[in-house]
């Protein structure tokens, strides 16, 4: 079967797709099964594996939807415990909590010191949440109090 570059992947498979969209899924889907792995495009390493964490927050609004916000995440594979606090804003999403993907090798951290995070609920059983530093990022899965939340916060972690 012949076919154009643009239907064509970098290692030659046919990607069925509509103007290059389908490409850009396909490569990212290989990309996140090759980090699960730990085997990204040919660098076997452990920092490029993913583990869970579990991670809940929190908002208490004081004033206009401001107020102190803190955060627990665990790593039950590592018996690694973060806590942190800070300041966040919510829009009726006060608690919410779930597992998040971390990277293996940086979960200290990425878990540990100043991050930005948010999330949002659609549902109490349906939402979303990540947190960002400079060491990398965290995402996943949330349950909580429909609406959202982002904070700013500091964390300390310790291993059992």
């Amino acid at each position: 079967m012949k076919s154009t570059p643009s239907e064509r992947g970098r290692s030659g498979q046919v990607v069925n797709c509509l103007n290059g969209i389908g490409i850009d899924v396909y490569y990212r889907e290989v990309a996140v099964a090759q980090i699960a792995e730990g085997r990204d495009n040919g660098r076997n390493s452990s920092d490029n594996r993913l583990t869970t964490a579990m991670t809940f927050s929190g908002v208490v609004p004081l004033w206009w939807g401001i107020g102190p916000a803190g955060t627990v995440s665990y790593v039950p594979s590592q018996k690694l415990l973060c806590i942190g606090g800070g300041v966040g804003a919510s829009a009726g999403h006060n608690i919410a909590g779930g597992p998040v993907l971390v990277n293996e090798g940086k979960a200290k951290d990425v878990l540990s010191g100043f991050s930005v995070s948010g999330g949002y609920n659609l549902t109490p059983l349906r939402g979303t949440q990540g947190s960002w530093n400079p060491s990398g990022t965290t995402g996943g899965y949330a349950m909580g109090i429909p609406g959202a939340a982002g904070a700013i916060t500091y964390s300390k972690c310790a291993q059992f």
